[in-house]
């Protein structure tokens, strides 16, 4: 009887652990470097259809003891542009220096690294990255939930890179493993409409997880309850009573795969610069537009380029339209107040009275 007692308790003691190791779904081997391949589209309303393409690395640099791996992120190539005009690119993004980010066998993202000097474009696409694996995963008997013959479904709070929301997960059988088909509830904007479904799968062998899919779609609000026309405007009488105008509608549909491609032997001994580096959290709502060194007669020539190449644009409108247009817009933001509101005046007040009196800027 106390053989029997026994072989019951160390069984007891040893089942827990067995069905721990078993659920550790985002597990990268210490040692190598897995890459994988990134391709999607978006079609963005009045835009057109964008293409990136990039190939990316994640390395297990460390373990912390807790069912935590903390993850460096490597992007080796990326390309973003336009489908029908593929050599027309928005600028150019340093993306060499230092991101990492612990997370959970079960995909739970705790804590990123990079500098705090960091470009918040190059940020938010390092995210972006790393959130693909950002997820609640479990198998049936981990949580509550409802077994189907699709499969194990189960509801679910999490984080991710668009910060907390619902979630409800499907988990099935595959060829080589795992499939987790998440639906998330609701949208990170108030009253926009949209869906986002993320498939994920485990692979046995690997060990890991060898693509995850990515469906969204998303539709903007027409009217925000803070919205105010007039906010930061002189008190001037507009041509058009604009008080209860509606926000131009945007919207785009998307689609991204990540997908396995190899792993090698990386012998190198990473070394965190803990010092230079920020602690944040996957969300990217919380970023703050970078301020780069700037060359505002530069940055000023920039901008009648721009409005240059949207002059000469046809009609019925151009993926350059919208381009040119952005990079505007992106060159305001980088410019000091003083400087917009130098602009501002140039072309709403002085260009705009010369042009009545008949004189020739252009020349």
């Amino acid at each position: 009887m106390g053989t029997q007692s026994a072989w019951y308790l160390t069984i007891l003691l040893v089942l827990p652990i067995a069905l721990e190791v078993q659920s550790r779904f985002i597990d990268f081997k210490p040692g190598y470097e897995y890459v994988y391949s990134f391709e999607g589209h978006s079609t963005v309303k009045d835009l057109g259809k964008f293409i990136v393409k990039a190939k990316v690395s994640y390395t297990n640099i460390q373990n912390d003891g807790h069912d935590r791996q903390e993850l460096l992120l490597k992007v080796h190539t990326f390309n973003l542009a336009p489908e029908n005009d593929p050599d027309l690119k928005s600028g150019e993004l340093d993306f060499s220096k230092w991101f990492s980010f612990v997370i959970s066998r079960r995909g739970e993202i705790t804590h990123v690294y990079h500098p705090s000097s960091e470009d918040s474009d190059v940020i938010a696409t390092k995210k972006g990255f790393a959130a693909l694996f950002a997820s609640r995963l479990h198998e049936e008997g981990d949580v509550s939930g409802v077994s189907s013959t699709r499969g194990f479904i189960y509801n679910i709070t999490e984080n991710g890179s668009e910060g907390e929301h619902n979630s409800t997960y499907l988990v099935s059988s595959s060829k080589n493993g795992l499939q987790f088909t998440k639906i998330r509830h609701g949208h990170p904007v108030e009253k926009a409409t949209g869906s986002y479904a993320k498939t994920l799968h485990f692979h046995d062998y690997l060990g890991t997880i060898h693509s995850v899919l990515i469906d969204e779609d998303f539709t903007s609000p027409k009217m925000h309850n803070s919205f105010d026309p007039h906010a930061n405007m002189r008190r001037v009488k507009a041509v058009n009573e604009f008080s209860n105008m509606e926000m131009p509608e945007m919207s785009y549909v998307s689609q991204g795969k990540l997908h396995f491609l190899t792993r090698h032997v990386d012998s190198k001994e990473w070394e965190k610069p803990i010092q230079f580096l920020l602690t944040t959290t996957i969300h990217v709502g919380n970023l703050t537009k970078s301020r780069k060194s700037i060359n505002t007669t530069l940055l000023k020539e920039h901008i009648e380029g721009n409005l240059t190449c949207m002059e000469n644009q046809p009609p019925e409108g151009s993926h350059a339209l919208a381009i040119c247009y952005r990079n505007i817009v992106d060159i305001m933001t980088m410019l000091p107040e003083v400087e917009v509101k130098s602009i501002a005046e140039f072309y709403f007040e002085q260009l705009d009275t010369s042009q009545e009196k008949g004189e020739d800027w252009g020349a």
